[in-house]
């Protein structure tokens, strides 16, 4: 289904607006986040319309690249003063990314999905316990 078509519902066009909307905002406060909203969003929206959970998945990836680029540079630019850490990390984090987009199409969508959500309640649980200082 193309997107446009999905979107003449007025609704799913407003939950598809305001889902990216606090997404940008709350990787912007926070530097993180926005991905688990979009891709709440995204299933909402998308899944059930001739897509997947896996387009789900990737579409969100797709869309919080930009949105923490722009976070970054708006508000921690600072960071990238010292390269001595941004290019390793950069490097093994995009073999990390291509690794796992490999081992995704491999993997049934329901093992994605129960995978996501152990993340998202251990970084919860984790930043409740004051994981991050």
């Amino acid at each position: 289904m193309d997107l446009r078509d999905l979107f003449k519902d007025k609704v799913k066009l407003a939950v598809f607006a305001a889902g990216s909307l606090a997404a940008g905002v709350l990787n912007g406060l926070i530097g993180t986040g926005g991905g688990i909203i979009l891709t709440y969003v995204f299933s909402l929206v998308l899944v059930g319309n001739g897509y997947t959970s896996k387009d789900v998945f990737v579409t969100a990836m797709a869309a919080i690249l930009p949105i923490s680029v722009f976070s970054l540079v708006s508000c921690r630019a600072e960071v990238l003063r010292d390269a001595s850490f941004v290019i390793p990390t950069v490097t093994a984090a995009a073999a990390g990314g291509i690794t796992g987009a490999v081992i995704g199409t491999k993997v049934k969508a329901v093992f994605l999905e129960r995978l996501f959500s152990a993340l998202v309640i251990w970084a919860g649980i984790n930043m409740i316990a004051g994981g991050i200082r």
